[in-house]
């Protein structure tokens, strides 16, 4: 099978999907100055890049490490070499662990079958909590207002409309995320106080944005009811915080704001990256509809080594 190359950033992965070209995103890893450390092998790159979740850290009062992997060619499929830098790979890993007391959240390329092999190999007490997997609009096509339901409205509001109506939107994301239950809740260390994160999310999301980050909003018999964030990159819409209050459901208001977002993926010519957890396949299944493809999945896997 053909060399694959990754790294765990959904503009960089998104555009080599699209390009169906792996050549620059192997320089960009290669030129990485986000590695903890690597090996270097015949001129490539096997290495993993540790940094603290500063949030998590605050709210959990311990040091929460995040995981990720950078490979600037790799096969999906196992072979006896790749299999043994991997191991060494991550017995440096293990090393750092013992050596750093804290929470990691390792993030796994699925589609790799010596790191998920020789991950299993080298750590025993691990707490497995789910994967995600992101989508997104491989082409740019005009979208037709699918629900022409008048008593909804989505558009994207002013400063001004953000300002006199910053407590409807967040009480709608609280009311949204109320019964949300992600990789964080799994974990049998950190599911005590997963309810914060989605709070601190969502705080953060409609208090202190930035002028990268874009906001769709969603009224019902002019009554805001639904919400869309999104950062914008050099190539890429990157969905944040999504939600529609769960007394306005089943009423085609998620789908009017995707397609408000398309048209603004249009509109500039970028592509809309938007992740979810593996099982949330409802969801998935709206994406499909308007032609959005997953390109990129990883599993969570938590190691407490405090």
């Amino acid at each position: 099978m053909e060399p694959v190359s990754y790294i765990c950033d959904v503009e960089l992965m998104g555009e080599a999907y699209l390009n169906k070209n792996d050549e620059n995103l192997k320089e960009q890893i290669k030129n990485s100055q986000s590695i903890t450390y690597s090996l270097n092998i015949e001129d490539d790159i096997f290495g993993f890049n540790i940094h603290k979740n500063e949030p998590l850290t605050r709210i959990y009062k311990f040091d929460v490490f995040m995981v990720d992997f950078l490979f600037s060619s790799t096969s999906r499929l196992h072979s006896d070499m790749q299999e043994q830098i991997i191991t060494n790979l991550l017995t440096e890993i293990d090393n750092y662990i013992k050596e750093n007391n804290g929470y990691y959240n390792f993030r796994i390329p699925s589609n790799i079958v010596d790191l998920n092999k020789c991950f299993n190999k080298i750590f025993n007490n691990f707490i497995f909590c789910g994967g995600l997997v992101t989508y997104l609009n491989a082409s740019f096509k005009n979208r037709n207002d699918i629900n022409n339901r008048s008593e909804i409205s989505v558009f994207v509001p002013s400063q001004t409309y953000l300002q006199e109506h910053d407590l409807e939107i967040t009480q709608v994301a609280k009311d949204a995320f109320e019964n949300y239950q992600g990789q964080y809740h799994i974990s049998y260390v950190t599911s005590e106080k997963a309810g914060e994160i989605y709070t601190d999310w969502v705080r953060k999301g409609f208090s202190k944005r930035i002028d990268s980050e874009k906001i769709i909003v969603a009224e019902y018999r002019n009554k805001v009811v639904g919400f869309w964030t999104y950062s914008e990159a050099n190539k890429s819409l990157q969905t944040g915080l999504t939600g529609v209050s769960s007394k306005y459901r089943n009423l085609g208001i998620y789908s009017k704001m995707l397609d408000e977002a398309l048209r603004e993926s249009q509109n500039s010519r970028k592509f809309i990256t938007i992740g979810t957890q593996f099982d949330n396949l409802i969801v998935q299944r709206v994406w499909n509809k308007v032609g959005m493809v997953p390109y990129l999945s990883y599993f969570n896997i938590h190691i407490d080594g405090r």
